[in-house]
């Protein structure tokens, strides 16, 4: 919201150094307008990534870290179109036959019960596939970001997830997610 306040305001060509935009309180969220045409880098050092009230788990981002609390499951990652496919897919590769052969550490990770307090901590800059946990290594940064998530997850609107209908399945509808209900 900043961004596009300070673009209604200051246009975009607006000086951030001559021109705020208008003043909008105690939001989350700052003006990423200079970082967007290349004159500033971000002024954002960390980011939520999720909070889910539902399944208890969470993660956020804060420089080159990123924290999981809970468990975030053991999904596949798909690269953004820009990286060389190939050479992700030979150093990712890498990563997780050393994880295979080397560390007991992730054990704990991807092994064993649900736990809401599992806390894993990675420096995705020199670990870019989340394949070397480093939160015992690190307890001074897993507990300055377990303060922003409680700070955000004070913050958070409970959710109002409605229970699944089978008649919003996307086959339903030629493969697109769409509106099925008529009050719609």
């Amino acid at each position: 919201l900043p961004t596009l306040t300070f673009l209604g305001a200051c246009g975009v060509y607006g000086d951030e150094d001559k021109c705020s935009g208008p003043k909008l309180g105690d939001i989350d969220g700052s003006n990423q307008w200079g970082a967007i045409r290349g004159s500033r880098s971000s002024s954002r050092t960390e980011f939520l990534v999720n909070i889910d009230q539902d399944a208890n788990n969470s993660a956020l981002r804060w420089h080159q870290y990123k924290l999981y609390k809970g468990n975030p499951g053991n999904g596949a990652w798909v690269p953004p179109p820009r990286i060389n496919a190939d050479l992700f897919r030979s150093q990712f590769t890498k990563h997780v036959e050393d994880r295979k052969r080397y560390s007991s550490d992730l054990d704990y990770v991807f092994a064993g019960p649900y736990d809401a307090q599992k806390i894993q901590l990675y420096d995705v800059e020199l670990d870019p596939a989340e394949t070397v946990e480093i939160s015992k290594q690190n307890p001074d940064i897993v507990n300055k970001m377990l303060e922003r998530l409680e700070y955000y997850m004070s913050r958070a609107v409970e959710p109002h997830n409605k229970p699944h209908d089978p008649n919003s399945d996307p086959s339903k509808f030629n493969g697109t997610w769409t509106p099925w209900l008529a009050s719609c």
